[in-house]
């Protein structure tokens, strides 16, 4: 996945929410993030609102922002538009974390078919470093596992 740090106007990418066990299927997506100025005036509005009308803009601001999604009705299968009120159906963990990923607060999941950065194998390998009083980087050069 591509992580510019200048943001073009009207750049996209290409996000994904993996499916939660119990809770929601994946969701696939392309999006805008969010420069600062603009995020600072969704941010004010939403501040200054009740919880439902900052429900509301919330919904405005990620609808603006996600420019294609795969969601579809779950009987008919048909595509559901991308509007602020079908956002404000959407399953609240989903809703609430489109909302982060556009504002910039956190990254989408790694897409389907690709490697995550920061693997179990990394985590070993960062871990066996820390008690060993060595840093990430030499773990990664010499490859440590915890014994």
């Amino acid at each position: 996945m591509q992580t510019p740090v200048f943001i073009n106007d009207g750049m996209t990418y290409d996000g994904h929410i993996e499916a939660r066990p119990r809770m929601h299927d994946s969701v696939s997506f392309k999006f805008r993030v969010y420069g600062l100025e603009s995020r600072a005036a969704v941010v004010t509005k939403i501040a200054g609102a009740t919880a439902t009308k900052g429900e509301q803009y919330a919904a405005m601001a990620i609808a603006s922002h996600i420019m294609e999604w795969d969601i579809a009705h779950p009987e008919t299968k048909d595509d559901i538009p991308i509007t602020a009120e079908n956002v404000l159906r959407l399953h609240p963990a989903v809703g609430h974390r489109l909302y982060r990923i556009v504002m910039g607060d956190e990254p989408p999941d790694a897409l389907p078919g690709e490697r995550d950065d920061h693997t179990e194998d990394d985590t070993e390998s960062e871990f066996a470093a820390a008690i060993n009083g060595q840093s990430p980087g030499e773990a990664r050069e010499k490859n440590l596992s915890v014994v």
